[in-house]
């Protein structure tokens, strides 16, 4: 459904469908019915629409309010394109770790991980297993290792 207003007519356009228009017919004065081919109504036309309440609303929207293109491009200039896959969201809220869930995304072995990060191995499956926390130093650099915020690594 399409909304439109044409100042200059002073008519309100409402497309119900995308169908093209092939007969209008008047219900009462100042509202026009269009119908399609198949003789159902595709569209209501609002003559002198400003003598309706509403009318001012639709003429000027509050500027206060954003548009829907506003909140859109908001989201975007926010957007910092980092994406967590379905599949690691749920280990990580099913209570798996998220350094050895992240570690597998990525490929890595533990060795490899490790040697990322400077730590031994031993310490890595220690946090891995959850028997080691690990000191926020070691958590920043295995967050850059996996590249992910340090944010996802954390767990609770």
């Amino acid at each position: 459904m399409k909304l439109e207003y044409d100042l200059a007519a002073d008519a309100l356009y409402i497309d119900l469908n995308d169908q093209p228009i092939i007969n209008s017919e008047p219900i009462k004065p100042g509202i026009i019915f269009d119908c399609d081919n198949a003789g159902k109504v595709g569209g209501i036309e609002v003559l002198s629409a400003s003598k309706y309440e509403d009318a001012p609303s639709i003429r000027q929207p509050d500027p206060a309010i954003p548009t829907d293109l506003a909140l859109l491009d908001a989201a975007h200039a926010a957007d910092d394109g980092f994406r967590i896959p379905a599949a690691v969201a749920n280990a990580i809220l099913g209570g798996e770790q998220p350094v050895k869930v992240w570690r597998e995304r990525r490929g890595l072995t533990q060795e490899a991980l490790a040697a990322k990060a400077g730590i031994s191995k031993a310490c890595l499956c220690q946090i891995e297993t959850r028997k080691r926390v690990g000191a926020l130093k070691t958590l920043q650099v295995r967050a850059y290792a996996l590249s992910v915020k340090l944010d996802d690594l954390r767990e609770g």
